[in-house]
């Protein structure tokens, strides 16, 4: 039982600020007592319980918090009267407002700075979040109270202009505060480079004593203005756009602000990622140049924003039914319309604009059909919709599919819903990177022999073994195939068309610990050739016309004592930075509350970071550890990453989220970048 007779019902949220007050001395034990079983019983924050019972006024409270945070607070009389034109809520989308508890308010030209108002400042790394997802050079942030931060967001993004009424309904009348002097100013320039702020009511300067801005300011008729206000307009410089990024750096920016947006998501957390994934994989084969590509990586990644709801809003899902039409129809422009401050490529807001139409043209907004289809669109739509059926169990068949599965539902509407073309280079990437994992799990042995007639009678004794075979006729495609596939064995021919059977062994002995074994089955069985075979790490070497039979009994036999001599472990999730961003892995991981160690290797570099149900513990990179050794490999572009999930990290070194760690790697990143100029 506690002191407020409630038991031990964990602490009530606002009970830090309490314990501030009665340590100065502004409220006595009694009154803290009392706003406690007060907010428990109202289930209020307990600093409002204090402002219900008349223990404090606002201004005292504000003005305490205000100044232990060293930053001005706005009474919630004066916010009530804020208006904020749209252009300025783009830049800071809802739910990054809610997540974060804070609302724009102003965009200051002559300073650069965006300032919000903000109910906890307490949040890790406030301004730093802030200048990321914005992009913008400088963030302040103003104190006002949560329910009051809370009214203005619903008010603004919402349009629920009576959200205020309860609050100023129960408050009562007081004095102090900020002095809210606004400003009435319009801007000139070309309407292609310029967003306008105004007119709206935007807070203007947090301290009743500091120096207005000087702003250029056009006076309204006497009965436009309101209640002494003026209003100042803004801009967003031309450091805030996108396109003064790389476009790598661009991605990775989105890539982290949609991961936070998509905290919440459930069965479909980390979706956009890999949307963003698979389709620059698809793109890439159907030929899309560096740009192209860049705009399709950026739309992905966006394409679900804006569109939450009851609906996943898949290609094939609006195409079947109504209600998902009708969201759609609604929706669709939501992510061009929350980015378009951002200035996102022109194909990007082509590729989401038609990510509706249908192949047949029957879809929306224009009817669009076969090629006159943007690329991107087209591509879109088949890679969220396969995504949709095999990753998230709430899809229309109510359970995930198989990868063979998910693409026979979405081959079900070829010619109407999607491209054909897309689903065949969907079909050569899912159902390959399935055949890799059969390759895994079964015996794989590589067949080298220009011979079809020796190849094929080998290839089913080999097979009739239980081994998966795989037939080519040369060095050169032996060793494609090596890097596309994992083999256990290569039986190999000595005497190949072009490069011979050596140059194969030496392919192969530069794979060091992945190289599989070999035998060679040649129709040279001279002393040269057998020295310079096991020379270069042939097992062993069987010459022709040894019988079929016999060869893949010696690989049988091989098989089986290595398997004796050495289990093979099993591997845990693995790739290429190339093909996915360290950011990406993270943010991945992340989501999927992973726990083991994330072992990247570039070149002669080694790094790990230390993963606990998704928390980043511990990194280490060369001699650099914890949250530097993180930044410092953000900047790898090439190399591999493998997860071990046997490592369990038992103490907490870094104590950040994952996002926080991106947010503030890309930061220094940006700067890096920067200063390199």
């Amino acid at each position: 039982m506690d002191s407020t007779g409630f038991g031990d019902l964990g602490p009530v949220p606002g009970t830090k600020i309490l314990d501030r007050l009665l340590a100065e001395g502004v409220i006595v034990k009694f009154q803290y007592d009392r706003a406690l079983v007060h907010a428990r019983r109202k289930g209020i924050r307990a600093e409002e319980a204090l402002l219900e019972l008349g223990d404090i006024d606002e201004p005292t409270l504000l003005g305490k918090l205000a100044a232990r945070y060293r930053t001005q607070f706005v009474s919630t009389e004066k916010l009530s009267k804020v208006v904020v034109p749209p252009a300025l809520l783009r830049v800071v989308p809802l739910k990054v407002a809610e997540r974060l508890g804070v609302c724009p308010v102003l965009y200051d030209r002559a300073s650069q700075t965006l300032s919000v108002v903000a109910g906890d400042l307490e949040t890790h790394d406030l301004e730093k979040q802030l200048q990321l997802v914005t992009n913008l050079r400088s963030v302040r942030v103003l104190f006002a109270r949560p329910v009051a931060v809370s009214a203005l967001i619903r008010k603004l993004y919402a349009q629920e202009l009576d959200s205020f009424q309860p609050l100023l309904n129960a408050s009562r009348k007081t004095e102090g505060g900020l002095d809210v002097q606004l400003d009435y100013a319009r801007l000139g320039g070309r309407s292609d480079d310029v967003v306008d702020f105004g007119p709206g009511r935007v807070i203007d300067d947090a301290s009743a004593s500091a120096p207005a801005p000087e702003t250029p300011t056009i006076e309204l008729p006497p009965a436009e203005k309101a209640q002494g206000l003026t209003i100042e307009a803004g801009r967003i410089p031309a450091e805030a756009s996108a396109a003064t990024h790389d476009r790598e750096a661009q991605l990775e920016l989105v890539n982290v602000l949609v991961a936070l947006l998509e905290q919440d998501r459930g069965e479909l957390r980390g979706h956009s990622a890999q949307v963003t994934r698979l389709a620059k994989t698809v793109g890439r084969l159907m030929g899309m140049d560096a740009d192209a590509l860049h705009a399709l990586a950026l739309a992905a990644s966006l394409h679900d924003i804006g569109k939450a709801g009851t609906y996943h809003l898949t290609a094939m899902n609006v195409a079947r039914y109504e209600g998902h039409r009708a969201r759609a129809e609604k929706t669709r422009l939501a992510p061009v319309k929350l980015f378009e401050a951002a200035k996102l490529p022109d194909e990007t807001n082509r590729f989401l604009a038609h990510l509706y139409e249908r192949y047949d043209g029957s879809g929306f907004p224009d009817g669009l059909s076969g090629e006159a289809i943007p690329l991107g669109a087209r591509i879109l739509a088949v890679v969220e919709t396969y995504l949709d059926v095999t990753q998230n169990e709430k899809n229309p068949y109510r359970r995930k599919l198989s990868p063979t599965e998910g693409y026979a539902a979405c081959r079900e509407n070829a010619g109407t819903v999607f491209d054909p073309g897309v689903l065949s280079v969907l079909e050569r990437v899912v159902l390959g990177e399935e055949a890799k994992k059969r390759h895994a799990e079964r015996r794989a042995v590589l067949l080298v022999d220009p011979s079809a007639e020796d190849a094929t009678l080998l290839e089913l004794r080999l097979v009739e073994q239980g081994f998966d075979v795989t037939v080519v006729p040369d060095a050169e495609g032996a060793i494609r195939k090596l890097e596309e596939l994992e083999f256990n064995f290569v039986v190999t021919e000595i005497e190949l068309p072009r490069a011979d059977g050596f140059t194969l062994l030496d392919a192969i002995r530069g794979m060091g610990a992945k190289a599989p074994g070999v035998i060679v089955h040649t129709r040279r069985g001279d002393r040269e050739t057998i020295a310079r075979a096991f020379e270069r790490g042939a097992i062993d070497l069987v010459v022709k016309p040894a019988s079929p039979e016999v060869v893949a009994a010696k690989v049988e036999q091989l098989s089986v004592r290595k398997s004796a001599a050495a289990p093979a472990q099993k591997r845990g999730v693995h790739g290429s930075l190339r093909e996915m961003s360290l950011p990406e892995v993270i943010q991945i991981f992340s989501n999927g509350r992973k726990t083991g160690r994330l072992r990247i290797t570039s070149g002669q570099q080694r790094g790990e970071v230390h993963f606990s149900e998704g928390m980043v513990f511990d990194a280490t990179f060369g001699a650099i550890r914890g949250a530097d050794a993180v930044y410092a490999m953000l900047a790898l572009t090439d190399g591999e990453f493998e997860l071990d999930a046997s490592f369990t990290p038992t103490e907490n070194l870094i104590g950040m989220s994952a996002e926080g760690l991106l947010l503030e790697g890309m930061r220094r990143l940006d700067e890096a970048g920067r200063d390199a100029f």
